[in-house]
């Protein structure tokens, strides 16, 4: 009973500690009487899916949807979609705002996932979803901006609390908000500023334009060979989908929504449609809290330990007790000790970390960014801590109870800095 207990509560718990550490970029083309819309998700995510999902009553579409975030009782959360009217969208995580846009008039969005497969299952144009969208309180959703296209090629762009219509030939948005960027800081994203002079070229809506687009707009990391997990390019006139998988674009699927739908509502595995990747593997095979419930529990328990006793130090150096050596040596060990404690819990939910270079450098925290060089303090300080446990028990300056707690924080910090070695913190020059 207590096991089962555990089991449903890891989820929980995973669900609180993981952060939406994504990017993606989108764009459609409309040229010679054909809309296209394609978008690269960009993510860490190892169960990628796409599914087909029949109307659920009369006047509404059929629709197929992608995603690869399971959102609990609602299934996978959707980060993109085309419906049988030609109405399609795909989403993208986005830096914090300046301020809040919530509206507290409206009809709150309490359910991300079901709002977002209504709205494709209700609207058919792009005017549609924003007189749909005008009822709700959208600017709570402030870590997304959202890229609509119909088939008549219009489209539009829902940042939080701000929606606008446009009728350009071509369009392409990536991890930010137009209205709070300057064009500048946009152009800085460099997938982003490739897309934007690739469209510079003479319009096209052919697949091997779209496809090539896709390409150049996507993200193979150096040190994983992560980056673009899931690619589908959609066209909005005849439904047809068309995916490709892991930033590989020798190899695509096509869909027909039509046919997929006729079949019944069914989800597929997207890497199961593909050969074997041997990037897509690796990622498999690497081993990160985001990943893993038994390594987020083990991370936590070090987390807790780290934080008691660097407080059981303070505690003792603050007491003044009179020994004659090593006396500073407990206020160095709570100062370690609650650093390495803090840095662990960061690592619950800074997903990033694990994939890009190190020492990591967080585009939003300096202190995020700062804390990147623990693991180099923690290596550091194991040489003379590890010598000086061996020392105390041999002349035995500290009480028994605080050599043990010593023994104790070394055998912690060895794992931390074995787990620091795994992930490739060390690897500087890499």
């Amino acid at each position: 009973m207590k096991r089962q207990i555990v089991l449903r509560l890891i989820p929980v718990l995973l669900f609180f500690l993981t952060e939406e550490a994504t990017g993606c970029s989108m764009y459609k083309v409309t040229a010679h009487g054909k809309t296209r819309m394609g978008s690269n998700y960009d993510a860490w995510y190892l169960h990628p899916r796409i599914w087909f999902e029949n109307a659920r009553k009369p006047g509404e579409t059929g629709v197929a949807f992608t995603g690869a975030r399971d959102d609990g009782a609602n299934g996978v959360a959707p980060q993109s979609a085309l419906n049988e009217a030609g109405l399609s969208f795909s989403g993208a995580a986005i830096p914090p705002l300046p301020k809040s846009m919530a509206d507290s008039r409206k009809v709150p969005i309490t359910n991300r996932t079901q709002y977002l497969k209504d709205i494709m299952h209700t609207c058919k144009t792009v005017e549609e979803v924003k007189a749909y969208i005008e009822k709700y309180d959208y600017g709570n959703l402030p870590d997304d901006i959202f890229l609509y296209a119909d088939a008549s090629g219009k489209y539009l762009v829902v940042e939080p609390g701000i929606m606008t219509l446009g009728t350009d030939l071509s369009y392409a948005a990536s991890n930010f908000c137009p209205s709070f960027t300057a064009k500048d800081e946009a152009l800085n994203m460099s997938k982003y500023r490739k897309g934007l002079i690739f469209l510079e070229k003479t319009p096209d809506s052919s697949l091997a334009f779209c496809s090539a687009l896709s390409d150049t707009m996507s993200v193979s990391r150096p040190k994983m060979g992560d980056g673009t997990l899931l690619t589908i390019i959609r066209d909005l006139n005849d439904g047809i989908l068309h995916l490709y998988f892991y930033h590989d674009f020798t190899r695509k699927v096509s869909f027909h929504l039509k046919t997929e739908l006729a079949k019944g509502d069914h989800m597929l595995s997207v890497a199961a449609l593909f050969p074997p990747n041997a990037n897509f593997e690796k990622l498999q095979g690497f081993h990160t809290p985001q990943h893993s419930p038994r390594l987020v529990v083990l991370m936590l328990v070090m987390v807790g330990f780290l934080a008691l006793s660097g407080f059981l130090f303070l505690i003792w150096f603050a007491m003044g007790w009179k020994q004659n050596q090593h006396r500073f040596v407990p206020l160095f060990l709570f100062v370690l000790s609650e650093l390495v404690a803090f840095y662990m819990l960061i690592l619950t939910r800074k997903e990033p970390v694990f994939f890009f270079p190190a020492p990591y450098h967080d585009p939003h925290s300096e202190v995020f960014s700062a804390a990147a060089y623990i693991p180099f303090l923690v290596v550091l300080s194991l040489i003379p801590l590890l010598w000086m446990n061996r020392k105390l028990f041999r002349l035995k300056w500290w009480p028994g109870f605080f050599r043990w707690l010593l023994v104790c924080e070394n055998s912690v910090l060895v794992v931390c800095a074995g787990l620091f070695a795994y992930w490739g913190f060390y690897s500087v020059w890499g």
